[in-house]
């Protein structure tokens, strides 16, 4: 039986987020192919039951020299941690997961390491477009939209029944989540207002419990993966144009996609608030499919042909 292949990943882990939950995604994706991950975290990294690797610890390197790596893995700023590989040949592929617009933006550590060769797997095709434009990027760059892991998602319960009619989710945009909830006050409503950090799972019930679901994104996102968690729990959602997400938040077909101005957004929630049941139940209905097709095995099938392919890719 051949030796397992070994893949090192880095992470800084600051606290939960949707990009660290898509590095673990992809972890899970060399385990599915019989390869030996490992992870290397910075001294600084929280370690709490929220971190995606607290029940993975054999997985979790103390001393990064004790494996010669046959692939290595960088997202975001992992490139940093790069030269602490000192037995690594040259020739060791790297595999790059690209999940931020900002790549793009001249004098960022983020454009500076397009120059960098890797395998460049990109989230959504606008992150794949924004990087080719660049005309910085050394190697081959694919696009693998993002998927979500469904079975673990809060089981959705009847609209009728769910008791909070607004969520806003302004985890980064607590002042315009806190205006908008001030302006929805007329309305006569339970809205409900999420701005402080709160456990994944505390999250997902909460989205799972509202009708409406109004999502902030930064202006600029590579992909923005919770309005595509609520359309699983079939909850009706809002979220802003971030570029990342307009190849799955379709406006008019499966949610609201206004522009990211208080005003438009506001609006949205009233059109959501008196929606026909028959329109309703369509927009849901779509989206639900929609959640359906960016499911995790889809992504992981795609991200096995360039795997399968890496001696003729490299």
């Amino acid at each position: 039986m051949a030796e397992q292949k070994k893949v090192l990943f880095f992470r800084d882990y600051e606290g939960f987020s949707g990009g660290h939950l898509k590095v673990w995604n992809y972890f899970n994706h060399f385990i599915a192919r019989d390869y030996a991950p490992s992870i290397s975290f910075s001294e600084q990294s929280l370690w709490d039951s929220n971190n995606p690797w607290f029940a993975a610890k054999d997985k979790v390197l103390s001393d990064i020299g004790a494996i010669t790596p046959d692939i290595v893995f960088l997202a975001g700023m992992d490139w940093l941690r790069k030269p602490e590989i000192k037995n690594c040949p040259a020739t060791t592929p790297i595999i790059n997961l690209v999940q931020g617009i900002r790549h793009r933006e001249p004098g960022t550590p983020l454009y500076s390491f397009l120059k960098n060769k890797a395998i460049r797997i990109c989230v959504s095709e606008q992150v794949a477009e924004a990087i080719r434009q660049t005309q910085q990027v050394n190697g081959p760059v694919y696009t693998i939209p993002n998927g979500i892991d469904l079975p673990p998602l809060p089981q959705a319960i009847p609209f009728a029944d769910r008791p909070i009619d607004i969520l806003i989710s302004g985890l980064k945009h607590g002042l315009l989540a806190q205006q908008l909830a001030e302006s929805l006050r007329p309305l006569n409503k339970n809205v409900t207002v999420l701005t402080g950090y709160q456990s994944r799972a505390d999250y997902l019930k909460q989205i799972s419990q509202a009708k409406i679901a109004v999502f902030l994104p930064l202006h600029e996102e590579g992909f923005y993966l919770p309005p595509l968690e609520a359309m699983a729990m079939e909850t009706l959602v809002i979220c802003p144009d971030c570029i990342g997400n307009r190849s799955f938040c379709l406006p008019d077909d499966n949610c609201f996609r206004p522009q990211h101005d208080f005003v438009a957004i506001l609006d949205s929630v009233h059109q959501a608030v008196s929606l026909s049941m028959h329109k309703r139940q369509q927009l849901l209905s779509n989206a639900k499919q929609t959640a359906l097709k960016h499911n995790l095995h889809t992504e992981q099938q795609a991200f096995f042909e360039i795997l399968d392919n890496l001696p003729n890719i490299w």
